[in-house]
C-alpha cells in the first residue's frame, strides 16, 4: 500500500484553481435553527469573509473558479464551526449549500434527593439533545449546549422517579432554573422499541439474556419488565427481520439505564433498523468528502467476502499546498467484521494503512510507530513482521509514497520496502530477507507493492535499484537480473510474464521474460522502443518505437516475434484496448506532422484488419470503446462523435457548451448517455444513438445518473433531490422518491439504493415498486454483493453509541 501522511490541515482548503477573470459571485445561506435573527454568522471562503444578514444570506466574490471549503463559524452554537464544499464556475456565480447551525444556551440549578449534601451524581439532561450535566454533592450544576428555546430538561437518579425541569433557554446566555427535588420510583418504567418503516410494532419480543425474563411489545412499540434483580444485562430485541442487543443495560429498582459516559440515563426509546449490526464504532472511515483524498479506501470487503476491514474513530489530516489539496494522512483503530455477523475483532489502534491478502485469511498494517504487522481475520490476533517500515513524514507532495508492502497470492510470504531496501518474510513471522536496494519512488506496473511475486509464491520480480528488473527465487535465496536498468514494466495477470521496458528514454529496448518450471528465459524483442501498453488479460502487447519513423507493433504472447501495425504513418501515441483486448486504438501522423489518422485495429488479423476511423487537425480523446467492440466514441473540442469500429458511420453525436461530466454507453450498444453542459446555464442528460436519429435530451438540470444492467432505463438525479426513471429513448418520466441525496444501482439492477435528505435509506425494487426502510442516521449506503447493502450509520445520542459503526442487509 502506499499512505501518505500530509501535513496540517489548513483552515481554509482550495482544492483546485484555474485562471485568473471576471469576480465570481459566490452566495449562500446560514440559519440558525429556531431563531428569527440569522445575522452575524462568521462566513470564510478562501481567504475571504463576510457576515450574514438577517435573513442569513452572505455573498464573496472570489477571481477565479473551482472545488472550494466554505466554512461557518458562530458562537453560541452547537457545531461552532462546520464546513460545507462548493463548486464554482470560472465565471458566473454558485450557490453554497445551506447550513444549518443549532443556538445553545447554558442552564444553571439544583436537584436534589430531599437532602443537603449527598446529592452528587444526579443526572441532568435536555431530551433530544447530546446536553448532560451531574451534579455536585449540594446537587448543583450547570448544563451546557442546551438548544434555545422553551425546554423541558429532566433530572433522573437510579430509583428515582425522573422530575422535569421548565426552563427558557436564550442563544449563548446562561438561564437559572427553579431547584427540584426527586421523588422514589414505585413503578416498573416501561420501555419502547419501534421498527423502522413499520406501520405496526407489537410482536417485538424483548429478552434479557441469562435470565428467563421476556416480553412482547404492544401496537406502540411498548413494553416492561416485571420483577428485574438490579444488575447489568444485554437486552435482546428481535421482530421478525429487525434484531437489536443493547449491551450493558442496567437496571435499579425497576428502572433501565444506560451509561452516556458520565453517568447513568434512563434509556430512551429504540429504533430498530431493517440492517444487522456487523461492529460498533464512532466513526467509520473518514468524512465521505474527504475519501477521494486518501491513497486507500478505508472500508474494504475482502476478496472471498468473508470479513469487512475499517478503520474506526479515525484521525485525519488534510495537506494543501499554496491552498491547493494535496491529499489526506490518517490514523484510526483497524477492525475486522465477519460478513456472516460472527464476532467482530478491533485488531489494532494507531493503524495508518491496511490491505487484504489475496486468499482473505489475513490483512497486512502498518502502524504509526512504523511497524508492519499481519492480523488473523479467524482470531482478531495480530503478529508483528517487521519495524521501522513506515516513517510518518508531515510534508510529502505529489503522492509519494512512505511505506510499500505486498503478500504472495497464497499469503504465505510477504514483501515490502524498508529505507530503500526490499525485504521478503514468511507471513508467520521470523527473520526478513534482503533481496536488495529498491527504488521506493516507482510504481511497479501501476501496483502498490514493491514487488510481484509469481503465481505460486517462490518466486518475485522486483526493481533493484541501478540493477534494473531482477527475479528472486525464495526456495533457494538466488537472484538474477533480467535487465540491466528499467524504465517500466508489466507482469501478465497470471503472473508468468514480465514485458520490460529497459534503458534511457531514446534507447529503451524492450524484453520479455517468462517463467518456467526450469527457470526464466529472457529475450530482447526490439531497441528503441518509446512505450508500450498491455492488454487487460495479458494477452497482447502494442509497443511503439522510437526512431523516425515511429512505429507500433504487436506482440502476442508469449511470442517475441512482433508484427507491424503501421508503415505508411508515424505512430503518433498508443490509445486504448477494447475491453476484450482483441481491438486497439491506433493515432498516427503525417510525416508534415499536421495530419493526424485515428485507426482501429483488429489485433486478431493486423494485416488485414485495420480501419481508418477519423482524419484531422487535432488529437482526438475521451476515447471509448463500446462494450461489444462495434462502435468508438471520442470527443474534438466540444464535440462527440461516434463511429463504427471498422470506419463506417462516421457522425456527430452532440456539441457541449461547457463540461462534460459522465458519460455511459448503453448495454445495448446502440447510443451514449451524456451527462454534459447542454447550454451556458443548463446541465442536461442526453441519449444519442449511434447510427440514425437525433439526441434527445431525457432531463435537465441532472446531477447522476445510472443505467440498467439491459438498458431498458435510466435513474437520475436531478438537482431538486428527486430520483426519477426514464426510457433511454425518452417519453414517461417516472418519480421514484424525492429528497434524495444519494443513489446506486444494485449490480443486478434489479433495486436501487437511496439515502435521502434525512439520512434514511431505502431500497427500492425497479420491477415492482415495492420500498423498504433500511436504516436512519446513515452517513454512507453502498452495495456489497447484488442481494446486500453495507450501511455505516452514526450520530446517536450518547447512551445509544453503539449503534453506530457497519451494518449489512440482505436486501430481496
Amino acid at each position: 500500500m502506499r499512505p501518505v501522511w500530509l501535513g496540517a490541515c489548513l483552515a481554509v482548503l482550495v482544492v483546485a484553481c484555474s485562471g485568473q477573470g471576471a469576480a465570481v459571485q459566490v452566495t449562500g445561506k446560514v440559519v440558525l435553527d429556531g431563531e428569527a435573527d440569522h445575522s452575524g454568522v462568521l462566513v470564510t471562503l478562501a481567504g475571504r469573509s463576510a457576515l450574514t444578514d438577517k435573513q442569513g444570506a452572505w455573498r464573496v466574490e472570489l477571481l477565479s473558479g473551482g472545488s472550494y471549503v466554505v466554512q461557518v463559524s458562530a458562537s453560541g452554537t452547537l457545531e461552532g464551526t462546520l464546513a460545507v464544499q462548493v463548486e464554482v464556475p470560472d465565471e458566473g456565480s454558485a450557490s453554497a449549500p445551506e447550513v444549518k447551525l443549532t443556538p445553545v444556551g447554558e442552564v444553571e440549578g439544583q436537584a436534589t434527593l430531599g437532602v443537603t449534601t449527598g446529592n452528587a451524581g444526579i443526572t441532568v439532561m435536555a431530551p433530544g439533545s447530546s446536553a448532560v450535566a451531574v451534579t455536585d454533592d449540594s446537587g448543583h450544576y450547570v448544563l451546557r449546549g442546551v438548544p434555545t428555546g422553551s425546554r423541558t430538561l429532566e433530572a433522573v437518579a437510579p430509583g428515582y422517579a425522573r422530575a422535569p425541569i421548565q426552563v427558557q433557554v436564550g442563544r449563548a446566555a446562561r438561564a437559572s432554573a427553579a431547584p427540584v427535588v426527586l421523588t422514589r420510583a414505585r413503578s416498573i418504567q416501561p420501555l419502547s422499541a419501534t421498527l423502522l418503516g413499520a406501520s405496526g410494532h407489537a410482536g417485538i419480543v424483548a429478552t434479557l439474556q441469562g435470565t428467563e425474563l421476556t416480553a412482547t411489545s404492544a401496537a406502540d412499540g411498548s413494553f416492561s419488565f416485571n420483577g428485574v434483580p438490579d444488575g447489568i444485562y444485554s437486552l435482546s430485541l428481535r421482530g421478525g427481520a429487525y434484531e437489536e442487543v443493547v449491551p450493558s443495560v442496567v437496571f435499579l429498582q425497576g428502572t433501565a439505564y444506560l451509561s452516556n459516559g458520565v453517568g447513568l440515563v434512563p434509556m430512551p426509546p429504540l429504533k430498530l433498523a431493517l440492517a444487522k449490526r456487523l461492529a460498533s464504532a464512532t466513526r467509520v472511515g473518514l468524512p465521505q468528502a474527504w475519501e477521494s483524498w486518501a491513497s486507500q479506501p478505508l472500508i474494504q470487503r475482502t476478496a472471498a467476502g468473508g470479513h469487512f476491514l475499517f478503520l474506526s474513530d479515525t484521525f485525519y489530516q488534510l495537506l494543501s499546498d499554496s491552498g491547493s489539496v494535496r491529499g489526506v494522512s490518517f490514523e484510526g483503530t483497524l477492525m475486522a467484521a465477519s460478513s456472516t455477523g460472527g464476532p467482530a475483532f478491533v485488531m489494532e489502534p494507531s493503524v495508518t494503512s491496511f490491505a487484504p491478502t489475496a486468499d482473505g485469511t489475513h490483512v497486512l498494517f502498518t502502524r504509526g510507530d512504523g511497524s508492519l504487522l499481519s492480523g488473523d481475520l479467524a482470531t482478531g490476533e495480530s503478529l508483528p513482521l517487521a519495524a521501522g517500515v513506515y516513517t510518518p513524514s508531515p510534508y510529502i507532495y505529489g503522492g509519494s509514497p512512505t511505506s510499500q508492502y505486498g503478500a504472495s497470492p497464497d499469503g504465505s510470504k510477504v514483501a515490502y520496502l524498508k529505507e530503500g531496501v526490499l525485504f521478503v518474510v514468511s507471513s508467520s513471522g521470523g527473520a526478513s530477507t534482503a533481496l536488495g536496494s529498491s527504488n521506493s519512488n516507482s510504481y511497479y506496473s501501476g501496483r502498490s507493492e514493491p514487488a510481484v511475486f509469481s503465481a505460486d509464491g517462490n518466486r518475485l520480480f522486483y526493481y533493484a535499484s541501478n540493477a534494473g528488473l531482477s527475479l528472486a527465487d525464495l526456495r533457494n535465496g538466488s537472484s538474477q537480473s533480467l535487465t540491466a536498468s528499467l524504465s517500466s514494466y508489466r507482469v501478465t495477470p497470471d503472473r508468468s510474464i514480465a514485458v520490460t521496458l529497459s534503458g534511457s528514454k531514446d534507447t529503451n529496448t524492450l524484453f520479455v521474460s517468462r517463467l518456467t518450471a526450469g527457470g526464466v528465459t529472457t529475450s530482447a524483442v526490439e531497441a528503441s522502443v518509446s512505450e508500450f501498453m498491455m492488454s487487460p488479460d495479458g494477452a497482447r502487447v502494442v509497443y511503439r518505437t522510437s526512431a523516425a519513423p515511429s512505429l507500433a507493433r504487436l506482440l502476442t504472447l508469449p511470442s517475441t516475434t512482433p508484427v507491424p501495425l503501421n508503415t505508411t504513418y508515424s505512430a503518433y501515441d498508443l490509445l486504448q484496448f477494447s475491453q476484450d483486448g482483441r481491438q486497439f486504438l491506433l493515432l498516427d501522423r503525417d510525416s508534415a506532422g499536421t495530419t493526424y489518422t485515428l485507426f482501429n485495429i483488429d489485433l486478431t488479423t493486423p494485416s488485414t484488419g485495420k480501419w481508418p476511423l477519423w482524419s484531422g487537425s487535432s488529437v482526438p480523446y475521451s476515447l471509448q470503446y463500446s462494450s461489444n467492440g462495434a462502435w468508438v466514441v471520442f470527443s474534438l473540442g466540444s464535440t462527440y462523435y461516434s463511429v463504427g469500429a471498422k470506419g463506417t458511420g462516421l457522425r456527430s453525436l452532440a456539441t457541449t457548451s461547457g463540461s462534460v461530466y459522465k458519460t455511459a454507453i448503453a448495454p445495448t450498444n446502440d447510443r451514449i448517455f451524456l451527462l454534459a453542459d447542454v447550454t451556458a446555464a443548463s446541465r442536461g442528460l442526453l441519449s444519442v444513438p449511434f447510427g440514425a436519429g437525433s439526441a434527445v435530451t431525457l432531463a435537465s438540470g441532472v446531477s447522476d445518473f445510472g443505467v440498467l444492467w439491459d438498458g431498458s432505463r435510466i435513474v437520475y438525479l436531478n438537482g431538486q433531490g428527486a430520483l426519477r426513471a426514464v426510457a433511454p429513448v425518452g417519453g414517461t418520466d417516472t418519480l421514484l422518491a424525492e429528497s434524495v441525496r444519494s443513489f446506486s444501482l444494485s449490480p443486478d439492477s434489479a433495486w436501487v439504493l437511496y439515502t435521502d435528505a434525512g439520512a434514511v435509506a431505502r431500497a427500492m425494487n425497479l420491477g415492482t415498486g415495492e420500498v423498504r426502510v433500511l436504516s436512519d442516521r446513515v452517513s454512507r449506503a453502498f452495495w456489497s454483493t447484488s442481494g446486500q447493502v453495507a450501511l455505516v450509520r452514526e450520530g446517536s445520542l450518547a447512551p445509544l453509541s453503539f449503534q453506530d459503526g457497519l451494518y449489512l442487509i440482505n436486501v430481496p
